[in-house]
């Protein structure tokens, strides 16, 4: 794929993301999680069948929901031991 058609993918991306996502951090339960790590599963995997190709953003994105999500379960099982 040509460098400027990843430019065009990764910005589109962005856009995309930074309109339709809340930021991880910005999550307040384990249930907003699961949705953003499951719209984003679902937009890597359109990314991959029609570009064949996924902004690493994208990758990075989903790493940091589910480290939230793991840590907002533990800490929920914690509490009701």
């Amino acid at each position: 794929m040509e460098p400027i058609s990843k430019n065009n993918i990764y910005l589109q991306f962005t856009h995309f993301i930074q309109k339709h996502f809340e930021l991880p951090e910005k999550c307040k339960n384990v249930h907003q999680i699961q949705f953003y790590v499951h719209e984003l599963n679902a937009l890597i995997d359109r990314y991959r069948s029609r570009f064949n190709f996924v902004p690493s953003p994208a990758y990075a994105l989903l790493l940091e929901y589910t480290v939230l999500y793991r840590a907002m379960t533990h800490k929920e099982h914690l509490l009701h031991l």
